[in-house]
């Protein structure tokens, strides 16, 4: 029995983890994956789960039989799984969304919620569930509490693992859901069949249920609804193909004689696109004197390697991260279109393009940067200084870098030339000549020798007709046209005009900030627009101290009982562990590029502290009257470790102290967890009113930690000040224990 229980909690854990990934893959083909819409969706799915096991949770202990309603929410988790992909696959069309078009934040938030809410809070009650039936079954509750916590764990550890690296590659979302549904059915009928052997109606349900979802699999069903989905989502759109890849969703669809390539719902390029190809590629190769060998990275399947080849280049390395994408245009495309990618003088390399660039053997005469706007903290690492200064060192002395960012050609918004400027004074910082041909798309070139780079229209015509290119657009009458003195004055005096523009640094990546900005404004009256420009640095100081302040009135006036400051720091140390992940990632993929399998492994690394933290308090802190001296004691080492993560990441980190750092993390976030449920359950015995409560806190917590230090905290104050920042949380949140640490309920 004890068995089979601990074996469904942990299928709870790693269908938690497992369904997590795959509802945000699919809801970011639907929503566009920046910072804002991922932390709308991320809190949605916390605060669901913090709904469920708080609220819910009080119940938890009251439900007799409780082995039998956890076999029945398990049961019917299955049944929702599969409901909710399919509710995802439709929302395009309930919303009247066009094919790449940019959803509105409202939207996002209402339909994530919807469909997220009903799974969410289940797996949210579940949790305390299962530790109301360990309590049940021995004489240590807060035990009880701590084994189910643990067992989660290492139920997300296998999830996250076995869907990161096998099921996404291998299955869509639907077969993925199935798989879930039915393990999940699986281990209901197991547990209801130990518990209670003649509860027909419930094994038949499970029977029926699983006899639906296999015939729906072996006949076809799911990937019909796959298909009919598709098509609906894509109307106007022919689909040729779709791939799920460890980086995301390719899918590639043709319209009359358009090829189109998109990549989690957004275009990354169309086919036949001469003018924007011949731009990206040509504006940049003719402010070159003799290009001779060129790093592309991104794009090349979309053109730009065939409009690279037209100059006398002998070598050309071109950098894309995801195989899939070179593959399923290769398996779609007119030979026409992709035969470039087989020149002999095309090397292609599947990986990160910063780590490339870092660790470039060779000197490149020109580097094309096509990786799209920096509107998110992945992309932004393309555009800051320490990038620049990696590009700096594999150009050649009169080497060049190039790539294209969103602009306006007859009007530059406040928000827009904040985001053009912070980039400008980047690459300024770096290079010694920096200019910027205007346009809808406007193209920053930069290059270390004074003099390399012109606005003069007629030097780039005489390379044109020296080179012989073959162009259609960039040629005599556009290059005059676009080389306007007029405009160029109007961009300048816009773009290296105003006061105060701030550089882009890894460790204050602030451009992806001003970009959150400007992509705000593209929605009709968009509140979080003004209120992205209203928070600065000082803003956020004020309100740090402002709760800091709250919290010592509350202390001094109220005299809050140890048990409810407990809570506090229960939810300062969820605020805090998700934001330690979010500093650990963003820094190892500025440090070393965005390599998959290392982000799996310290995402791993992270789980494995959480178990191994509670670990340790259930087998060596025996449970005492010190307990509240020990919950001190582990808030302070939030503290300790906030400042010595802000020392470190100011400094070089090696690749092998990311995954410590990340158990570290989670080990501290797990013993204060096991910890405050001790303290919080006393020798009360409702287990599962307690689990749920303080893992709803801390499902709260997370949600704040995602949503105030990915969007505030790291672009504005930079990744020092945001572990400083951390460090107060959780020193008010330790001063509060401390004043009520002789204060009973």
């Amino acid at each position: 029995m004890k068995k089979i229980i601990s074996l469904s909690i942990i299928l709870a854990g790693a269908t938690a983890m497992a369904s997590q990934i795959v509802y945000m893959r699919e809801l970011l083909v639907v929503f566009y994956g920046n910072e804002l819409s991922i932390s709308f969706i991320l809190a949605g799915w916390l605060i669901s789960g913090a709904l469920g096991s708080a609220v819910f949770g009080k119940y938890a202990d009251r439900i007799r039989p409780n082995a039998e309603a956890f076999s029945l929410c398990q049961m019917t988790l299955g049944s929702l799984l599969i409901a909710g992909i399919a509710a995802v696959k439709f929302i395009k069309v309930f919303l009247g969304v066009n094919p790449g078009e940019i959803v509105g934040l409202f939207p996002i938030m209402a339909a994530s919620f919807a469909i997220l809410a009903p799974i969410c809070v289940l797996m949210g009650f579940i949790f305390p569930l299962g530790c109301s039936i360990y309590a049940s079954r021995q004489s240590d509750g807060a035990r009880g509490i701590g084994t189910v916590y643990i067992l989660e764990a290492i139920g997300s550890i296998i999830g996250g693992t076995v869907t990161s690296f096998i099921l996404i590659r291998s299955f869509d979302a639907l077969h993925i859901a199935a798989i879930l549904a039915l393990l999940n059915i699986m281990a209901a009928f197991l547990l209801r069949s130990v518990i209670a052997r003649n509860d027909k109606i419930f094994k038949a349900t499970g029977l029926f249920l699983s006899v639906v979802i296999i015939a729906l699999w072996s006949f076809g069903g799911l990937k019909a609804i796959e298909r009919y989905s598709l098509q609906k989502q894509w109307q106007g759109y022919e689909i040729l193909d779709t791939k799920n890849s460890i980086y995301g969703n390719i899918l590639i669809a043709r319209r009359g004689e358009d090829y189109s390539l998109f990549n989690n719902g957004l275009r990354l390029y169309t086919i036949p696109d001469k003018p924007n190809s011949e731009e990206a590629v040509h504006l940049a190769l003719l402010e070159h004197k003799d290009p001779r060998r060129v790093l592309l990275i991104g794009g090349g399947s979309g053109g730009l390697v065939g409009e690279i080849l037209k100059h006398r280049v002998e070598k050309v390395d071109y950098v894309e991260l995801d195989p899939s994408i070179i593959k399923i245009s290769e398996n779609n495309l007119p030979e026409s279109y992709y035969k470039a990618l087989k020149d002999t003088r095309v090397s292609i390399k599947n990986t990160d393009g910063r780590f490339f660039v870092k660790n470039a053997i060779e000197l490149y005469d020109c580097i094309i940067i096509h990786t799209g706007d920096p509107y998110t903290a992945e992309v932004n690492r393309y555009y800051t200084s320490e990038f620049f200064n990696e590009v700096k060192k594999a150009l050649k002395e009169s080497g060049l870098v190039s790539f294209g960012l969103t602009s306006s050609e007859s009007y530059i918004s406040k928000s827009l030339a904040e985001f053009l400027r912070s980039i400008y004074a980047t690459l300024r910082s770096v290079f010694s000549e920096v200019i910027v041909i205007p346009g809808e798309t406007a193209y920053f070139l930069a290059s270390d020798s004074i003099g390399s780079l012109t606005y003069d229209h007629k030097i780039l015509e005489e390379r044109t007709l020296a080179r012989a290119l073959d162009t259609q657009y960039v040629r005599d009458y556009y290059l005059f046209s676009k080389l306007s003195p007029e405009e160029i004055a109007y961009s300048e005096k816009i773009i290296k005009g105003g006061n105060g523009a701030v550089i882009n640094h890894d460790s204050r990546p602030v451009a992806y900030y001003y970009g959150l900005i400007f992509w705000t404004t593209l929605f009709r009256n968009s509140v979080f627009s003004n209120i992205l420009r209203s928070v600065t640095e000082s803003v956020i100081w004020r309100f740090i101290g402002i709760f800091m302040i709250l919290l010592a009135v509350i202390s001094i006036t109220r005299r809050w009982s140890f048990k409810r400051s407990s809570l506090m720091a229960v939810m300062t140390g969820g605020f805090s562990s998700m934001a330690f992940q979010l500093l650990i990632l963003l820094t190892f993929q500025t440090m070393y590029g965005y390599l998959f399998y290392k982000l799996g492994i310290i995402l791993t690394a992270f789980m494995a502290g959480l178990a191994l933290g509670a670990v340790f308090v259930i087998k060596f802190i025996p449970e005492t009257k010190r307990d509240r001296i020990f919950l001190m004691a582990v808030q302070g080492d939030f503290i300790i470790f906030s400042v010595l993560l802000g020392a470190v990441f100011s400094r070089f980190c090696p690749d092998p102290l990311f995954p410590v750092l990340s158990v570290i993390a989670g080990s501290i976030g797990g013993a204060q967890f096991a910890l405050a449920s001790r303290v919080l359950l006393g020798q009360k015995k409702d287990a599962g009113r307690v689990g749920g409560l303080s893992y709803g806190i801390d499902l709260f917590g997370s949600f704040l930690g995602a949503l105030l230090t990915g969007i505030f905290l790291i672009p504005i104050l930079g990744i020092p000040k945001t572990c400083f920042a951390i460090a107060l949380i959780n020193l008010s949140a330790l001063v509060l224990l401390f004043i009520n640490l002789r204060v009973e309920e």
